[in-house]
Formats: C-alpha cells, sequence, structure tokens
C-alpha cells in the first residue's frame, strides 16, 4: 500500500500543480472536487455498499492479480465501523487505547492480540475514528478544509499549491498517511500552519519567491 498512496499522492499534487499554473479560474472546482472525494467514499461505502478501491478490478484492462489495485483497505473501513457499532463508540470513539475486532492474525500483523484485536488501523481516516470517533473526523476535516481554502484565496501561487497539497493529503487519509511523530505528519502541520499565515497569503508573487530565494528579505 506504501507504493499505492506515494503514487496516489504525487498524482493528486501534479493535478493540483497544474491547476494552479494552467487552470487558475478553474481552481475552486477542481478543489471542491479534491475535498469531495472522502465524503463520496464514505457515502459510497456506507449507505451503497460500494467501495471505491474495487472499483479498478472491475475494469477488463487491469489483471485481477495486479498488486496495483488489490483491495487492502474496505475490509479495515468495515471492521472498524463494526467495532464502533459494538461498542457505542461511533462518535467518540474507542480512546487512544481502543482496540478493533479483526480478521487478521498475529501471524499477518504482529500488533494483533490473542482476542483478535489490534489497536492500529493503517488509514489515517480509520485511527481518527478509532481514537475518537466521528468527532475526531470532522473536526480533522474541518481543520485542514479551512486551512486549504484560506491558502487557496492567497494572492501567489505558492500559498495555492500548498492548498492543494493539504486537500491531497486529506484524500491519502483514505489509505494511509497516519498521524505519529514522523515527517508526514509534521509536513501537513507546517503546511497548515503556513496556510493561517495572512502575511503569506496576502503577499504578491514577487514578494513571496523573494522570500523563498532569500532576496530582499528585509524589504518583505
Amino acid at each position: 500500500m506504501d507504493n499505492r498512496f506515494i503514487l496516489l499522492l504525487i498524482i493528486l499534487v501534479l493535478g493540483g500543480i497544474i491547476t494552479i499554473k494552467y487552470l487558475q479560474k478553474y481552481k475552486i472546482i477542481v478543489w471542491s472536487i479534491y475535498i469531495s472525494i472522502p465524503l463520496i467514499f464514505f457515502i459510497c461505502l456506507y449507505t451503497l455498499g460500494i467501495s471505491l478501491f474495487n472499483i479498478p478490478s472491475y475494469s477488463k484492462y487491469f489483471k485481477s492479480d495486479n498488486a496495483l489495485i488489490t483491495d487492502t483497505r474496505t475490509f479495515l473501513y468495515l471492521e472498524t465501523k463494526q467495532s464502533l457499532i459494538n461498542n457505542d463508540a461511533v462518535w467518540n470513539g474507542l480512546g487512544l487505547n481502543g482496540k478493533i475486532t479483526t480478521v487478521l492474525s498475529s501471524d499477518i500483523d504482529s500488533s494483533v492480540d490473542q482476542k483478535g484485536k489490534r489497536s492500529f488501523v493503517e488509514a489515517n481516516f480509520l485511527e481518527l475514528a478509532r481514537r475518537g470517533g466521528g468527532i475526531y473526523i470532522i473536526l480533522y476535516s474541518c481543520l485542514l478544509l479551512f486551512s486549504s481554502f484560506q491558502a487557496l484565496k492567497a494572492q501567489n501561487r505558492f500559498m495555492q499549491n500548498i492548498a492543494f497539497f493539504i486537500t491531497s493529503s486529506h484524500i491519502c487519509s483514505l489509505i494511509g498517511m497516519i498521524y505519529a511523530m514522523n515527517f508526514d505528519t509534521i509536513l501537513i502541520f507546517l503546511c497548515i500552519s503556513l496556510s493561517l499565515n495572512k502575511r503569506l497569503i496576502t503577499m504578491k508573487e514577487e514578494r513571496i519567491y523573494a522570500l523563498i530565494d532569500n532576496k530582499n528579505i528585509y524589504r518583505i
């Protein structure tokens, strides 16, 4: 899944860069599409029973044993949902040490205990749901979407590209990007901090590049 996660992130970020550079007048539309993907995913999975992770496998152009399209996430979403329902924890989660009942064995995942439970799920959305339920997911989504929208309104392309990086990470949270003491977490929260900086948002194109290039920095 790591390779697919990186590939998806690259594709989404490149899509954002192309939009900002060549399709400026459509940036709000593209941004809206980006932010709607997780919502569409949850609606399709939990109301229609359709997993977006399975869609490529229906195509005749992909082999069923293709590692890029093998679905290793849908069952995790169903397991997490069932565990939260069984424990009456849909909205408030199971806590930091809460455990999800899984079909995986300790031979496959060393974190699975003797009762067939584990306190870790590979997708960031599921980790947030395990720890704090729907409330965590809503707060997390609001933080990312608000900061990315602020950056999207910036008067320079640097901040606008950061906006698309944030929304791309929001989408990638469906399959990975676990928040812990790692580079991914530091980077995304750094981007959020930059997006909430009014001075950076209002900077003109030439001033932001002067700041990046460390030229005429004292005039900024």
